[in-house]
């Protein structure tokens, strides 16, 4: 049975119990949605996000975190699609809500700033990821231990640095720091890690 049939079929349960328009409908139509989203079949996971950020709205209004966190998922599809007008105004939405729910230096208002500067390098803006990148860095650095994608963004800050002609140093300096949070966290032997070392052979002298 694929994962998408149980995913539906939970989805189905929630929604005899307990009613359309159930903030727990919601819930597990997002995790349809990321089934969908996993297998490539983006316009049928795109409407189950829909679907979901509408009950969200309507259940818990339209600036609760949950509604960001829909948002952020609606984007990343327009994202793999490469319609970025649409996925920024969702994510710059998401964004808002959490920078102003959580505060300007929580980690996941960090996490939100890489998704907005992954866009700008999505469209070969590097200098325009570089502010976004930075703060997240900065963020992410107040916080003890490793946050969750802080070493994609400090690798994201590394080859964002390099294509715009910043600081050369700088950029491997950030591109190693990602390649030790890798490794601390047990990420040693993923792609992610295989990509970080690929780019410091070519880019510059590792140490």
């Amino acid at each position: 049975v694929k994962v998408q049939e149980l995913t539906q079929r939970a989805a189905t349960i929630f929604e005899k119990a307990l009613g359309a328009e159930h903030p727990a409908v919601a819930t597990s139509l997002n995790g349809l949605a990321d089934a969908y989203e996993a297998t490539g079949e983006h316009a049928k996971a795109r409407a189950q996000y829909e679907r979901a950020l509408s009950i969200r709205e309507k259940a818990l209004g339209p600036d609760h975190l949950e509604v960001a966190s829909t948002l952020d998922n609606l984007s990343q599809v327009y994202a793999a699609t490469r319609d970025f007008q649409k996925a920024r105004a969702l994510r710059e939405r998401a964004f808002a809500i959490r920078e102003r729910d959580l505060g300007p230096d929580h980690a996941t208002v960090a996490a939100s700033l890489f998704g907005l500067a992954l866009l700008d390098l999505g469209e070969d803006h590097p200098e325009d990821a570089l502010p976004r990148l930075e703060r997240a860095v900065r963020i992410m650095d107040k916080h003890d231990g490793i946050q969750e994608r802080e070493c994609e963004v400090h690798f994201a800050f590394a080859k964002a640095l390099l294509a715009s002609g910043g600081d050369r140093p700088r950029a491997l300096g950030e591109a190693r720091k990602a390649r030790d949070g890798f490794l601390e966290t047990g990420r040693g032997k993923s792609e992610e890690f295989a990509e970080v070392e690929r780019w410091l052979k070519k880019h510059g002298r590792d140490r």
